[in-house]
Protein backbone atom coordinates (compact mmCIF):
# COMPACT_ATOMS: atom_id res chain seq x y z
CA UNK A 1 0.00 0.00 0.00
CA UNK A 2 2.74 2.26 0.72
CA UNK A 3 4.65 1.44 -2.57
CA UNK A 4 1.89 2.12 -4.53
CA UNK A 5 1.61 5.68 -2.86
CA UNK A 6 5.11 6.87 -2.90
CA UNK A 7 5.09 5.73 -6.45
CA UNK A 8 1.86 7.97 -7.26
CA UNK A 9 3.59 11.05 -8.45
CA UNK A 10 0.10 13.32 -8.19
CA UNK A 11 -0.30 12.18 -4.32
CA UNK A 12 3.59 12.90 -3.52
CA UNK A 13 2.67 16.40 -5.26
CA UNK A 14 -0.35 17.00 -3.04
CA UNK A 15 0.74 15.46 -0.03
CA UNK A 16 4.02 17.30 -0.35
CA UNK A 17 1.82 20.74 -0.83
CA UNK A 18 -0.27 20.61 1.74
CA UNK A 19 2.42 19.59 3.93
CA UNK A 20 4.20 22.48 3.35
CA UNK A 21 1.46 24.77 3.43
CA UNK A 22 0.80 23.61 7.10
CA UNK A 23 4.25 23.94 7.97
CA UNK A 24 3.91 27.46 6.93
CA UNK A 25 0.49 28.09 8.91
CA UNK A 26 2.32 26.68 12.33
CA UNK A 27 5.58 28.18 12.09
CA UNK A 28 3.72 31.50 11.30
CA UNK A 29 1.50 31.22 13.97
CA UNK A 30 4.03 30.20 16.74
CA UNK A 31 6.71 33.18 15.64
CA UNK A 32 3.72 35.69 15.71
CA UNK A 33 2.55 34.34 19.04
CA UNK A 34 6.21 34.88 20.16
CA UNK A 35 6.75 38.39 18.74
CA UNK A 36 3.04 38.83 20.37
CA UNK A 37 4.29 38.01 23.47
CA UNK A 38 7.42 39.65 23.65
CA UNK A 39 9.25 36.14 23.99
CA UNK A 40 13.29 36.66 22.20
CA UNK A 41 13.89 33.87 19.12
CA UNK A 42 15.96 32.93 16.77
CA UNK A 43 14.11 32.88 13.58
CA UNK A 44 14.29 29.20 11.27
CA UNK A 45 16.68 29.35 8.53
CA UNK A 46 15.76 26.80 5.79
CA UNK A 47 13.53 24.75 8.17
CA UNK A 48 10.46 25.15 10.67
CA UNK A 49 12.46 24.93 13.88
CA UNK A 50 12.52 28.19 16.01
CA UNK A 51 15.35 28.65 19.05
CA UNK A 52 13.11 30.59 21.89
CA UNK A 53 14.91 32.18 24.48
CA UNK A 54 13.17 31.35 27.56
CA UNK A 55 16.15 32.76 30.06
CA UNK A 56 13.37 35.29 31.74
CA UNK A 57 10.92 32.71 32.62
CA UNK A 58 13.45 30.96 34.75
CA UNK A 59 12.05 31.27 38.45
CA UNK A 60 14.80 32.15 41.20
CA UNK A 61 14.37 28.48 42.61
CA UNK A 62 15.49 27.28 39.72
CA UNK A 63 18.46 28.94 39.61
CA UNK A 64 19.41 28.71 43.05
CA UNK A 65 18.77 25.09 43.33
CA UNK A 66 20.89 24.08 40.57
CA UNK A 67 24.02 24.07 41.44
CA UNK A 68 24.95 22.03 38.33
CA UNK A 69 24.92 25.23 36.50
CA UNK A 70 22.89 25.89 33.20
CA UNK A 71 22.59 22.74 31.68
CA UNK A 72 20.92 21.64 35.13
CA UNK A 73 18.60 24.93 35.30
CA UNK A 74 17.50 24.18 31.75
CA UNK A 75 16.62 20.43 32.18
CA UNK A 76 14.66 21.52 35.34
CA UNK A 77 12.31 24.21 32.96
CA UNK A 78 12.19 21.74 30.21
CA UNK A 79 10.59 19.34 33.36
CA UNK A 80 8.67 22.06 35.07
CA UNK A 81 7.47 22.69 30.93
CA UNK A 82 6.58 18.76 30.49
CA UNK A 83 4.15 19.20 34.20
CA UNK A 84 2.13 21.37 32.07
CA UNK A 85 1.67 19.84 29.13
CA UNK A 86 4.33 21.52 26.64
CA UNK A 87 6.79 19.92 24.59
CA UNK A 88 9.92 21.08 23.58
CA UNK A 89 13.10 19.26 22.27
CA UNK A 90 15.52 19.40 24.73
CA UNK A 91 18.31 17.99 22.22
CA UNK A 92 21.15 19.32 21.88
CA UNK A 93 23.19 19.88 18.57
Amino acid sequence: MITKLLEDPETIDAFTKTNQARLAESYTLAADTLRGLNIPYLPAQGGHFLWVDLRQYIPQSFAASAAAGEREIEYKLWHAMLDEGHFDDDTEE
